[in-house]
């Protein structure tokens, strides 16, 4: 006779962050960098943790603007692989033109990211804030298909 598992599987982080992004107030998510400061955040109580990229560039000891896709992805799969709280993460510019916005949504979620952010500064990002702290930002209607594609990239 074998045993049968009655172990249910946890919800999908996606489904957690759009339960936590429907309520009303506030949601307290810190940012981590490594798997153990999401391990530290979530034992604390928070429901949801943000891999920033400063933070990721800060504990890897790289300048965040030379910061790849695949570093990210390397991070969102440790982190992810420990924590049962949606991680959201800052794609800074999508890492290029809209097919790369679109191919860099499809790598986060893939790697186990429930939410991605993208912001509407040049790639490759300047090092503003080591030099003049002038941010160089993409034309409106260029952030509007960025958006539009990222929506359509994600696949939950």
């Amino acid at each position: 006779m074998t045993a049968v598992s009655s172990r249910v599987a946890p919800p999908k982080t996606t489904a957690l962050l759009r339960e936590l992004m429907a309520n009303p107030g506030v949601i307290d998510c810190p940012s981590i960098y490594d798997p153990i400061s999401a391990r530290i955040a979530e034992s604390l109580g928070f429901q949801c943790v943000s891999l920033e990229g400063s933070a990721l560039g800060i504990a890897t000891c790289q300048v965040e603007a030379a910061l790849s896709l695949e570093d990210f992805a390397k991070a969102v799969r440790s982190i992810t692989a420990v924590i049962n709280i949606p991680l959201i993460v800052d794609a800074g510019g999508g890492f290029g033109e809209p097919a790369h916005v679109f191919n860099s949504i499809r790598v986060l979620e893939h790697a186990g990211a429930a939410g991605v952010h993208i912001e509407d500064q040049i790639f490759p990002k300047r090092c503003h804030y080591f030099k003049d702290s002038r941010v160089d930002v993409i034309p409106a209607e260029m952030m509007v298909e960025n958006v539009r594609i990222a929506i359509e990239a994600r696949r939950d």
